[in-house]
Parts: C-alpha cells; sequence; structure tokens
C-alpha cells in the first residue's frame, strides 16, 4: 500500500514539474496564466472530462491494434490533473477502463446503451458544468491527421469549440481543421443541457499520429491545450 502511494505522489510531482516546465516555453501559457491571475471567474470554472467509450467498447483501433478507449482515458485523467492545478474544478464520466453502469447479464448493446444514459446523467446532474468529451479518430486514408473540434449548436459550445482547436493548433502548425457541428444523432450531445464538445485528439489511421497519441508528454501536451483553450473561454466571454 505504501509502495503504491508512494508511486502515485511520484507520478503526480512529475505531472506538476512537467506542466509548469512546458507552462514556461509554450504560448497556452498566456490564456491560462492571465485567466488565473487576473479573473476571479476561476471560482465558477467547473468541467465535466468525458473519456470516451471503455469496458467492452474500445472505441476506434488501429492497424496496429491501438485501441481508443484507453488512450481516451490518459488523456482525459491528464486533462483533469491540469484544471485541478489550476484550481478549475473537474471531474470525470469514467475514471478506470470500464464502462459506466455495466451489467454483466445484459447484452453488448444494452450495456452501450447503459453507459450512453450513465454519461446524460452526470452531464443532467451538474448543469452549470462544461462538458469536454475525449475521443480519437480514425480514417481509410491514412494521411489525414489532426486535432479536431465539435460543438454542439449553441452559441457557448461554439464559443468554447472555437477557443480549444485554437489551442489545439499549437502542437502542430500544419494542422488546418477546423471545428464543426456535432452531427444531430449524437445519443449524448442531443440529450445533455451543457455547454458541450467533442476534442477528437488525432487519427490511429496515421502511422505518425498513432505513435504520438501513445506518448504521455504528447498527452500531457494536448490536454494543457484543451485546459488553455477553456480558460481562455472563460476569460473571454
Amino acid at each position: 500500500m505504501k509502495r503504491k502511494l508512494k508511486e502515485k505522489l511520484q507520478f503526480y510531482t512529475i505531472v506538476f514539474l512537467t506542466i509548469t516546465a512546458v507552462l514556461c516555453i509554450m504560448e497556452v501559457k498566456d490564456d491560462i496564466l492571465t485567466y488565473v491571475m487576473k479573473n476571479e471567474r476561476i471560482y465558477d470554472a467547473e468541467i465535466i472530462i468525458d473519456a470516451g467509450h471503455g469496458g467492452p467498447d474500445g472505441g476506434a483501433v488501429s492497424s496496429n491494434g491501438v485501441a481508443e478507449a484507453d488512450i481516451n482515458l490518459s488523456i482525459s485523467d491528464k486533462t483533469r490533473l491540469t484544471a485541478a492545478f489550476l484550481g478549475i474544478r473537474a471531474d470525470m464520466t469514467r475514471r478506470d477502463r470500464n464502462s459506466l453502469d455495466y451489467k454483466p447479464d445484459d447484452t453488448i448493446r444494452q450495456n452501450k446503451m447503459n453507459d450512453l444514459k450513465a454519461r446524460v446523467k452526470i452531464g443532467e446532474g451538474n448543469r452549470n458544468a462544461d462538458f469536454v468529451s475525449i475521443h480519437l479518430n480514425k480514417f481509410s486514408d491514412p494521411r489525414y491527421f489532426g486535432a479536431q473540434v465539435f460543438h454542439r449548436n449553441d452559441a457557448a459550445s461554439i464559443l468554447l469549440a472555437q477557443n480549444i482547436q485554437g489551442a489545439l493548433y499549437q502542437i502542430n502548425d500544419k494542422n488546418t481543421r477546423s471545428f464543426k457541428q456535432i452531427p444531430n444523432d449524437n445519443y449524448i450531445f442531443e440529450r445533455i443541457p451543457n455547454t458541450g464538445v467533442i476534442v477528437e485528439c488525432g487519427f490511429l489511421s496515421n502511422a505518425e499520429e498513432e505513435l504520438l497519441l501513445q506518448n504521455d508528454a504528447y498527452q500531457l501536451k494536448l490536454a494543457m491545450l484543451v485546459i488553455g483553450g477553456y480558460t481562455n473561454y472563460k476569460y473571454n466571454r
């Protein structure tokens, strides 16, 4: 038990030191530090970080067998840590590899629906929080790359998507993707009452991005940029 606690503390220390170091060299520091130092609305900031997929639903899978769900969880946890480090209240819909509200006697289809309903319930339970869902992309053509943000069709969600997308350009200045509206058939975003976006952090179908997405340092940069965009949205709203 003591060994596990020590390892956990060492991990958090490394994460915090890494955040501090990256803040000193990345442009996103301006968004975050301005928000923290000058904006009293930090006390109103609250975010639900939704790690997409989980359990029997692994999400997209690369040609090398790399599944989306575990990477989503890792990026989401780093996003939560970054938010918490800055004093922003943050919670996660999924904290481990399992799906939500899993019932062993239910079919895969039923458990998929159980999971979706549980995520909606979390959003409904905290209407004032902003809902940020972390996912990865995949396409038949391996040339495609780049993070992209999708939003609900309301003014606040559009503004949130614009700010996070703008921040994410800093991780790859060749990324020309722009934020777009979430398709109308998305179960969660049709039902949650929250300001909400989906952050597609990159393409598992692109060999270079597939490797990057498995890298802890790259995941942390993604997490910081998501929170950098989020704080800029809160500051300028």
